[in-house]
């Protein structure tokens, strides 16, 4: 009998078949010289052995190659999972930079609000001061004014003969 699966067994197994074999050829022999039976049943025990004996190794040999691919394959799964993993470290690290430029920004803008407010609040009070310079004005104008009549008073007054 040969084994066409190759197991890690295979060499015991295959000297076990040749001494069975061996044996055999000798029980033929000796089934000459009458002692066929008892040596015949011996092989024919020991054969049954080996080929339990194969069959089992064979089945082990199938079981290392399920067991092996089993491994293979969580290796792969496990390869795979520590991609991602990488991945979403990237994205992790991605989205903490967005967060930080975000924050960023956002002081930008509360600074641009703040300096909105400091030129709103200078505008008006340039219009507070544009106001009080046109109040300004218009006192002194008003007071060139009193003065013009009071110059022009004190000219008719002056122009006026006095009743002596």
């Amino acid at each position: 009998m040969e084994i066409k699966t190759i197991c890690p067994n295979r060499l015991r197994v295959e000297h076990i078949i040749r001494q069975c074999v061996i044996e055999a050829e000798r029980n033929e022999q000796n089934a000459e010289e009458g002692e066929i039976e008892q040596n015949y049943e011996e092989a024919t025990r020991k054969f049954i052995e080996a080929e339990k004996k194969a069959k089992d190794a064979v089945q082990k040999s199938k079981e290392a190659k399920r067991i092996t691919h089993e491994a293979k394959e969580v290796e792969r799964i496990a390869k795979e999972a520590e991609r991602k993993a990488k991945i979403n470290e990237v994205t992790a690290k991605e989205a903490k930079l967005n967060i930080k430029k975000d924050t960023l920004d956002t002081k930008e803008c509360d600074l641009h609000i703040k300096e909105d407010k400091l030129n709103t609040k200078e505008t008006e009070l340039n219009i507070k001061e544009h106001k009080l310079n046109t109040k300004e004005t218009q006192l002194g104008i008003e007071e060139t004014r009193l003065q013009t009549e009071r110059t022009e008073l004190k000219a008719i007054n002056v122009a006026k003969p006095t009743n002596t």
